[in-house]
């Protein structure tokens, strides 16, 4: 059980990572895409934190079982070669647009976990307030040149 730290630098080797007959130098090139990845990173952390409860709903990831500062949701993005964009999903994409109202809102109901799936098999993430996130990157995303500092 690993606890959760606001702001704290997690990382991980992720190892007997297989399937099928696969090479795994191919599974680990596939799992730098978020699509790809999201679902274990999810389950993953469903081990490594066993404050988080899977969310049953499209408006976020995981449910805390305690309160951290009031917050008891999170919501889970991935960090991959494109960087990090944390607004709502439904923003996120062809023909879709980034509504800042809305998406303002959103943000500071959550905790965020951002996952850098960039180095994988190693992954590094952390968890940080929506409204610390927004302050930080007030453009609603982190940059591939910003991934450094941020996970520093």
């Amino acid at each position: 059980m690993i606890r959760i730290n606001l702001n704290k630098l997690y990382k991980e080797e992720i190892s007997n990572i297989s399937f099928g007959s696969i090479k795994k130098e191919n599974l680990i090139e596939a799992l730098k895409d978020g699509r790809a990845s999201s679902s274990f990173i999810e389950l993953l952390m469903l081990e490594n934190h066993p404050e988080l409860i899977k969310a049953q709903t499209k408006d976020y990831d995981f449910k805390l079982k305690k309160s951290i500062d009031g917050l008891l949701t999170v919501e889970e993005k991935l960090f991959t070669k494109l960087g990090c964009k944390f607004y709502p999903s439904r923003m996120i994409g062809v023909g879709r647009k980034l509504n800042e109202s809305e998406a303002t809102k959103a943000i500071l109901k959550n905790v965020y976990l951002i996952v850098n799936i960039t180095e994988m098999p190693t992954i590094c993430y952390k968890f940080i307030k929506g409204r610390d996130l927004l302050k930080r990157y007030p453009k609603f995303k982190i940059t591939p040149k910003e991934k450094e500092q941020f996970f520093a």
